[in-house]
């Protein structure tokens, strides 16, 4: 079966599609994988779009029309060994339909006060899920982190987190902390990633966190 990742919150500007794009082309140096932009904006598409007229980045992945139906039926064959899917970063009827139905969901946020904030409401969405799929596995990823070492925003927001979790159903905060970084600041633009540049530290946290969440 394809495994199903969706990339969620019910927060915009939280870094989804940037980070869609870093997963995308590490896992598609060694699987078969195919994205879909369920986001209005279109974000994900957009950067794909710019990939695929740039011969010089490697073409090996596929651009899926949003379509919940065919992405459904996709789940129950092997065509492809991960799908990531892009939602809104809204509460919307599309991101919950795909959450019943998807196997792994990241959900980045910052570490400010104001994203905190969205994690009651949407893991009372995501605890209501559990009903109609138990096997679902959610991560919390903290984002666009301060690199200053003095800095303990992302510390205190992980131990809230950590807090808040405790004593809910559903929930798993990843240790790797995603940094506020160059690479992935300009490179989303070109349509690369921070792996089709030489090793920084952006890839090397990313693949830390696939590390975390897929095993692999």
């Amino acid at each position: 079966m394809s495994s199903i990742i969706l990339f969620d919150s019910v927060k915009g500007g939280v870094g989804k599609s940037t980070l869609l794009a870093q997963f995308a082309v590490k896992l598609a140096g060694q699987h078969h994988i195919a994205i879909m932009d369920c986001d209005p904006q279109g974000s994900i598409q957009k950067w794909a779009i710019r990939r695929f007229s740039n011969e010089t980045y490697p073409q090996n992945f596929d651009l899926l029309e949003a379509d919940l139906d065919f992405l459904k039926s996709l789940k129950k064959t092997k065509e492809y060994d991960y799908i990531l899917v892009d939602s809104a970063g809204a509460d919307t009827e599309t991101g919950r339909a795909i959450l019943a139905f998807t196997d792994i969901v990241i959900s980045p946020l910052q570490p400010t006060q104001s994203a905190l904030d969205t994690i009651p409401a949407h893991n009372q969405i995501l605890t209501g899920i559990l009903e109609y799929n138990p096997n679902i596995k959610v991560y919390y990823l903290l984002n666009d982190c301060a690199t200053h070492h003095l800095d303990n925003e992302a510390k205190d927001a992980k131990n809230a987190l950590l807090a808040f979790l405790s004593n809910k159903p559903i929930g798993t905060v990843v240790e790797q902390f995603i940094y506020t970084r160059k690479p992935l600041k300009t490179t989303y633009a070109t349509g690369s990633s921070c792996f089709d540049l030489r090793k920084n530290k952006s890839a090397i946290e990313i693949e830390n966190v696939i590390k975390s969440v897929l095993g692999e």
